[in-house]
């Protein structure tokens, strides 16, 4: 019976309060606890089950405080062990286990995080409780080197402190975050901030972030409160465990160097055990943890971590891959790509062998695009390819939503890469072992992202051969991309079937699943689909790099396609541009040249295409082309819009001091001339019902009484002057009314603010980048709602109607198209030339309309 169960057999029913350890000199333990956890049940009360109630502090004679703890939340810390009881030193990496922290990991540097020592106090009040945590405390590597118990001891209430301090309120505390999760970072965080702190701080030698800095990206700038995120709480977060390193293990053993299945761990080599990876050790036998030997090259792992931003790939790659590309090859293709995200760097890659092109175009972006021409130069497609896997292996990586995981640029590559390989080539089956390694690293280095394990150069530069092999083979898989369940690791697995089951552990995308189970799959029906079929040998004799931009990473291609095919592809809906999207793969971007013809050259369809692909990686470059695009992507987005507020949008991160009046491009016009880096401003007509969705709700507080009442302020799509105010809603609302003064402050603060600093428009992803970071402001405060009330009042006034006598004339005649009408208040009644007809009114209506 547990410890818990015992004192509540033994709490005396008849008595008020439940026992407790108390704090009066030494601490008391309730008797239940100091017995013997084998020995036989003491005789209780009749059975009745206890109430506990919160621990308080209550006064005691001479005005000290006598302290009761609560053994729940006692057991409750011991259970989660985390960092407030704990406390974690340098180096060490944590775990997130609560909502907020969830499967988040990060390794902190730099100083110490203390343990709580009230907390401590509190499970040390139970001595069975207190001898178990001690008994925990020693699986964190820095408590198991002491000897006794009391040094542990002596290391928590030294170095405790009384205040509940969140991590990010120690100054000298830097982290590096190894996994987001499914925490705030992903929720609070846009993709610019993930990206930028999974990549590393450039100021800093070692790429760490101060703890302080990333909580202030994560803060609501309204906000008023000391911390607006649990994210940093100390009691969120516990040491994780590293894993263990064994000569032996009964289970599963993978290879990874030499990409096998193996029974056992081989002699004289180490293993590294990963948990939570299902497995068939027999067929009645199953196991969730496999070995995987990594140590046979030293120069697998380096230690400490280091940046996959650093130079051995660049430096060693191009050394061994010298018969492929060279030096000014690859900074040719460096240069050119540098506007490609991590997830470009994959497109580009899997539409090098998909379309398997025998040179790829480059484009030279200079300081300028002369009457929008790019001159490009031509580069044999394998140093093209071999450059691309180099800048992709080196890329720091990025946020994946679809896993909600950071996936980093080496892990992209070796995943990706087995997945093209099937899905648009072919792998000879005496290559079928580097499929195998490539998945096993990716699974080391997302599970073990602090070991700092990395592939070494002559490792990857198997796989670049693989990859540059596979454009030369005239086969293709057949397979299927429906529902198929997973392979199971098992120590006779082939090396492909493993393969499979290690996708499923590293997570892809449903249809990438299911084509590598498919393929995989044994017997005659597997071992004919692995046979493949005969694809065509003729090649494509060139392919532009902006082939690569497709709705993956670029989704802003829709908006450069004409409006006339467009909106003839539009689908009502929530995904209006999905049929468009889905013909451009099926004409375009999806051409596998061992299945299709090559892409024509003068169909409408995919010259459109091309130009958009075109227009949008050039959007994403620093250079404007001279083509109208503008006039292109612009008309699209303003043709629904018949009146709004006028608006300025301009590129504000400008390279130059001005834009010469000769390097300039009439909008209106859509006249080509040279475009040069600098700051492009031009006038359009945004509708008020745009600005209103934008802009979205803003938070404000406002006073109620002696609390604060949190409200939320939206523009009217229909008058952008008038606001609507309401309370923010919350699970424990009681009141949902506001005061009209209530309302006023509110909307006098968001005034303020769209004054001042203006408010941004972030409430919608920007269809080109450079209008990322709009701010809407309040130019003049003229149009306050109050003005315009008084003003609507005024005009919402009944105006009568007094018709001439020609008019009732007309009207007793039946003819309405000759009769006048003027407004009572008009001083000139008779005056002809101030009537209108009713025809000339239904005119100047059918010319607004």
């Amino acid at each position: 019976m547990s410890a818990k169960r015992r004192v509540q057999k033994d709490v005396d029913v008849e008595t008020t309060e439940p026992k407790v350890a108390k704090v009066s000199g030494r601490r008391q333990t309730p008797a239940a606890l100091t017995s013997n956890a084998k020995g036989k049940r003491k005789a209780s009360a009749p059975k009745r089950k206890a109430t506990p109630t919160k621990a308080k502090a209550t006064p005691k004679a001479g005005g000290k405080k006598e302290v009761v703890y609560k053994q729940a939340q006692a057991e409750q810390d011991v259970d989660n062990m985390s960092v407030m009881l704990t406390g974690a030193r340098p180096g060490e990496v944590l775990l997130g286990f609560r909502n907020v922290t969830k499967d988040a990991t990060m390794r902190i540097e730099g100083t110490a995080l203390p343990p709580t020592r009230g907390r401590l106090e509190q499970v040390r009040a139970f001595d069975g409780l207190w001898r178990l945590f001690l008994r925990r405390l020693k699986t964190i590597p820095f408590f198991a080197s002491m000897d006794t118990d009391e040094e542990c001891e002596e290391w928590l209430f030294t170095n405790a402190i009384d205040k509940d301090m969140h991590i990010c309120d120690f100054p000298d505390c830097y982290i590096q975050v190894l996994n987001f999760g499914n925490s705030d970072f992903t929720t609070k965080l846009d993709a610019q901030s993930l990206d930028r702190l999974s990549s590393g701080n450039p100021d800093q030698q070692d790429g760490l972030w101060s703890c302080k800095e990333v909580y202030s990206w994560m803060r609501n700038p309204h906000s008023k409160a000391l911390h607006d995120t649990l994210m940093f709480l100390r009691k969120y977060w516990r040491v994780t465990q590293p894993p263990k390193t064994v000569d032996a293990f009964d289970g599963i053993v993978i290879d990874v160097l030499g990409g096998q299945v193996l029974a056992e761990v081989p002699a004289g080599a180490s293993a590294l055990v990963l948990d939570g990876i299902p497995g068939k050790t027999s067929p009645k036998k199953t196991t969730n943890s496999v070995a995987f030997v990594l140590h046979k090259a030293q120069d697998v792992t380096t230690s400490p971590p280091q940046h996959l931003s650093n130079r051995w790939a660049t430096d060693d790659m191009l050394a061994l891959t010298s018969q492929y590309i060279t030096r000014e090859q690859f900074e040719l293709v460096q240069q050119a790509t540098q506007p490609l995200t991590c997830a470009g760097y994959k497109s580009l890659f899997q539409k090098l062998i998909r379309y398997r092109p025998k040179t790829v175009a480059i484009p030279l972006l200079g300081d300028s695009v002369q009457g929008g021409e790019v001159e490009t130069v031509t580069l044999p497609v394998e140093a093209v390819l071999v450059a691309t896997c180099t800048l992709l292996a080196q890329h720091a990586g990025a946020f994946v939503p679809h896993i909600q995981t950071f996936v980093s640029g080496i892990e992209s590559l070796a995943k990706r890469g087995v997945v093209t390989l099937l899905e648009d080539a072919y792998v000879e089956e005496e290559d079928h072992w580097l499929l195998l390694q490539m998945l096993a690293c990716t699974v080391v280095i997302q599970r073990v992202k602090a070991s700092g394990f990395y592939p070494p150069a002559a490792m990857v530069l198997g796989w670049i051969e693989l990859f540059v092999k596979s454009l030369s083979i005239d086969r293709i898989y057949e397979y299927s991309t429906q529902d198929r369940p997973g392979h199971v690791l098992s120590p006779d697995a082939s090396a492909l079937r493993a393969t499979s089951a290690l996708l499923d552990v590293a997570m892809s995308f449903g249809g990438d699943l299911n084509l590598t189970r498919h393929v995989s799959m044994p017997g005659a029906v597997g071992d004919k689909l692995r046979a493949g079929r005969r694809a065509r040998s003729d090649r494509p004799d060139c392919m532009q790099l902006y082939h690569c931009v497709d709705h993956h990473w670029a989704p802003e291609i829709a908006y450069y396609m004409p409006t006339d095919m467009v909106e003839a592809l539009a689908v009502p809906g929530a995904a209006p541009f999905s049929k468009l999207l889905t013909r451009v793969f099926n004409k375009v971007t999806g051409i596998n040249s061992r299945k299709h013809k090559p892409i024509p050259a003068d169909n409408e369809f995919v010259l459109a295409v091309q130009r958009s692909q075109k227009l949008a990686f050039l959007g994403r470059c620093d250079v404007v082309d001279g083509i109208d695009q503008q006039v292109q992507a612009s008309s699209a987005a303003t043709s629904e819009a018949s009146q709004g507020s006028q608006a300025v949008l301009a590129k504000t991160e400008a390279t130059a001091e001005s834009v010469p009046a000769s390097a300039t491009t009439d909008v209106d016009s859509g006249s080509s001339a040279e475009v040069a880096r600098g700051t492009v401003e031009f006038m359009r007509d945004v509708p008020d019902s745009w600005l209103a969705g934008m802009l979205g709700s803003v938070e404000v507080k406002v006073k109620q009484g002696r609390s604060t009442a949190v409200c939320l302020v939206t523009l009217r799509p229909d008058n952008i002057y008038s606001m609507v105010v309401v309370r923010r809603p919350s699970r424990d609302m009681k009141n949902v009314d506001l005061t009209p003064e209530m309302e006023k402050s509110a909307k006098a603060q968001v005034i303020d603010m769209l004054t001042d600093n203006g408010l941004p428009l972030n409430k919608c992803s920007p269809p080109y980048a450079r209008l990322g970071g709009a701010r809407l402001f309040l130019v003049s405060r003229k149009h306050t709602e109050e003005e315009v009330e008084e003003e609507g009042e005024e005009e919402e006034k009944d105006v009568g109607v007094t018709y001439s006598e020609d008019a009732l004339a007309a009207l007793d005649n039946g003819d309405s198209r000759t009769m006048n009408t003027v407004p009572d208040e008009n001083p000139n009644v008779g005056d002809p030339a101030d009537v209108a007809t009713c025809s000339d009114l239904m005119e100047e209506e059918e010319e607004e309309e």
